[in-house]
């Protein structure tokens, strides 16, 4: 799109010097020359209009790609350390819990123990919580960007 651009901003540009040099004279040098500057200023409008849209398709592809890639990531992350991470961007502990106590045996009848998967437990349905609300914002924001792209373009 910058090629266009460039083209048309070298064209409007052109169009009043290609008429202005032309061997002529009198009303209708002066008309030929009002009719290619006016060509030439829509030609100009037109180029920076393009601009316009380039600029505001690689901004709004760079927001859209930066929030996808980091929802992606961040999610990808989340189920590796035993989360579940929904289509809604809701987040959910899927840590067996039961099953460690179960594994831990008598040591789990231990108050230490046993305490320490509680706290476990805790911090991460309390990270679950506050990173389905981190993503679910990032989810808000690439939507947003991607409507305020779109009502750019129109």
């Amino acid at each position: 799109m910058t090629a266009i651009a460039d083209k048309l901003f070298g064209l409007a540009k052109s169009i009043p010097l290609t008429v202005d040099n032309l061997a002529w004279s009198g009303h209708s040098r002066g008309a030929a020359v009002g009719a290619a500057e006016r060509q030439g200023g829509q030609v100009s409008q037109a180029a920076s209009a393009v601009d316009g849209l380039r600029t505001t398709l690689e901004s709004t592809g760079r927001t859209i790609g930066n929030l996808a890639s980091t929802l992606t990531s961040d999610g990808d992350g989340l189920v590796t350390d035993g989360f579940s991470v929904s289509e809604t961007w809701e987040v959910k502990d899927t840590y067996d819990y039961e099953l460690m106590r179960l594994l831990a045996g008598a040591a789990a009848e231990d108050s230490t123990v046993s305490n320490q998967i509680d706290t476990m437990q805790t911090e991460r349905a309390n990270t679950a919580i506050s990173e389905t609300v981190r993503l679910q914002a990032l989810a808000t924001s690439l939507g947003e960007a991607d409507t305020n792209g779109a009502a750019a373009l129109n």
